[in-house]
């Protein structure tokens, strides 16, 4: 997240779906386009990206990602503590957002 040092979205595909294919086509091949910042507030649901599932140069299907829960914006407070903690890391070196982090899919 944008706004946050060290808070993630979780996000999920949001439905299921099914397409009818060849196998002589060639593989299907997931491809995630996940936004790698998203600012808060963030609501449950909000679209966050896609899989995007190819087969060859033809595109079978796009499934999108969405938020899993929401989160708020941060307060003033906290908006001003994370403030000063970018600048501080900015001047010693530090991470200013939390990482993305993907979860093991199933084979």
């Amino acid at each position: 997240m944008s706004d946050y040092l060290d808070r993630t979205v979780p996000a999920i595909v949001a439905e299921t779906s099914s397409t009818p294919v060849f196998d002589i086509d060639g593989p299907l091949v997931r491809r995630f386009d996940v936004a790698s910042q998203v600012s808060a507030p963030v609501t449950k649901g909000q679209v966050v990206g896609a899989v995007i599932v190819t087969q060859g140069a033809r595109r079978v299907g796009r499934i999108p990602v969405v938020a899993a829960a929401a989160v708020p914006a941060p307060g003033a407070w906290e908006a001003f503590t994370i403030w000063t903690t970018r600048l501080w890391r900015g001047m010693f070196g530090g991470p200013s957002a939390a990482r993305s982090v993907a979860a093991p899919t199933a084979p």
